[in-house]
């Protein structure tokens, strides 16, 4: 249709070689015209070629059992696509050791991967591996937590800002208009979670310009690396405090603080956090906590592997941006989301 040879449509297709702009574009009309699709069966068929994709991801066992919902996306994803000469290696490093996530990385460029997926949580460093993957012509795509670079291909996650807007809106709803609302990132001091800071920036923005709210916040952040924590200091705040009537906690610890308010018999404050953990689901069927935020982080990993693999094989572009919806989970819709995992 285009008037020109197979080779011309292939190089087209594949984004490599010299082609006139203009029959570019003739081509691309035509495939757009025909809403063609590449035949991946028989691609991987005719390739003799193995696209590797190597991911690097926090391991869940240091405490915070979230990492394993990526993980099964990932492994599903990893699975349907073995068969179209498609290998997905994953990687694993303790979230609060920068050196650790160096090390790893390192040694990922060294087996010489066809794409990355990886969460930037160390900032500077995720930047330099960056770096040093577009010099190597690796393609790149963020899993759960963003950067602004121009480099990398896509982000899958949460829209952590809108999220933390979500949060406030509903406890407008719940909390009494002159009152303190206690904010916890619980983390460990060595971590680097920008994503937790938007979510408390979108939640602090919301109470702000709600008018018709009358409330004071009271931010803290905890280090969780601490034996004695977060015990020792929510206990302090709300003694100091008895007028708190809500308690926003920014990540999947949420659980933590559900314990706390059971053991001190505070079952009336109004609790919400993030993620269906199974720690979160206990104490969310109990009524301690109210409300979970999901972002679905199993979906995630799928679509980020699939998103990568469908780049290499197929040269199909990916979106920068792809946000997770954000559910709300109570008790009495839990059962649902119990069934979808």
């Amino acid at each position: 249709m285009a008037g020109v040879s197979t080779g011309t449509v292939d190089r087209v297709l594949h984004n490599r070689g010299e082609v006139k702009e203009e029959t570019r574009k003739k081509i691309h009309k035509i495939i757009e015209e025909l809403s063609y699709t590449p035949n991946i069966i028989a691609k991987s068929l005719a390739s003799k070629k193995t696209y590797r994709i190597a991911v690097l991801l926090p391991g869940s066992q240091n405490g915070n059992p979230y990492w394993k919902k990526p993980l099964d996306g990932i492994n599903k994803a990893a699975a349907e696509i073995k068969d179209f000469n498609a290998a997905v290696q994953v990687l694993t490093y303790n979230i609060d050791s920068e050196k650790e996530f160096k090390k790893t990385f390192d040694k990922v460029l060294k087996s010489n991967p066809d794409g990355v997926i990886f969460t930037p949580h160390f900032i500077e460093a995720s930047q330099f591996y960056i770096n040093q993957c577009q010099v190597l012509q690796i393609p790149v795509i963020f899993l759960d937590a963003n950067l602004e670079s121009e480099y990398v291909q896509g982000y899958f996650g949460q829209d952590g800002y809108m999220s933390g807007r979500l949060a406030a809106h509903l406890l407008s709803y719940s909390i009494p208009g002159n009152t303190t609302i206690l904010v916890l990132n619980l983390t460990k001091n060595k971590a680097t979670l920008s994503h937790l800071n938007k979510r408390e920036r979108g939640f602090l923005d919301f109470i702000s310009e709600y008018k018709k709210l009358d409330v004071s916040i009271i931010s803290q952040s905890i280090d969780v690396d601490n034996k004695m924590e977060p015990e020792k200091t929510v206990t302090k705040i709300l003694k100091d405090h008895p007028h708190i009537s809500a308690v926003f906690v920014t990540n999947s610890r949420v659980h933590m603080v559900a314990s706390i308010l059971k053991k001190l018999k505070l079952n009336k404050l109004l609790l919400m956090g993030f993620d269906l953990v199974d720690d979160n689901l206990k104490y969310l069927e109990e009524g301690v906590i109210d409300f979970l935020i999901c972002q679905k982080p199993e979906e995630q990993g799928y679509r980020s592997v699939s998103a990568l693999f469908n780049l290499l094989f197929a040269n199909r572009l990916v979106e920068r941006v792809n946000y997770s919806p954000i559910d709300v989970i109570m008790k009495e819709n839990i059962q649902f989301y119990k069934k979808y995992r």
